[in-house]
């Protein structure tokens, strides 16, 4: 996915963080077959994947999940920018 595909379907309500999991599908595809899957919670594959995906940035980054500086304003602007470069070159 380029940054231009990426920001054509990034709309204002929707979390970008998201977007990204559901992609290729749009997201209102997405979570339609994440309810059939998890009918009980249609959140549970993204939640999972974010999870991992926070894992391996925090690896990536030499911290704990534990550690303050992990979910500072500063390093959520640092994950979402790997996040999508890492999603972009897996040709997502």
């Amino acid at each position: 996915m380029t940054a231009i595909e990426y920001s054509s379907i990034v709309v204002e309500d929707l979390n970008p963080r998201y977007v990204l999991y559901a992609y290729p599908l749009p997201p209102d595809v997405r979570m339609a077959k994440d309810q059939e899957e998890w009918p009980g919670g249609c959140m549970t594959g993204f939640l999972g994947w974010i999870n991992r995906r926070w894992n391996e940035f925090d690896q990536v980054m030499g911290w704990s999940g534990h550690d303050p500086e992990a979910r500072s304003d500063e390093a959520m602007f640092w994950f979402d920018l790997w996040l999508l470069a890492s999603e972009t070159a897996k040709g997502v």
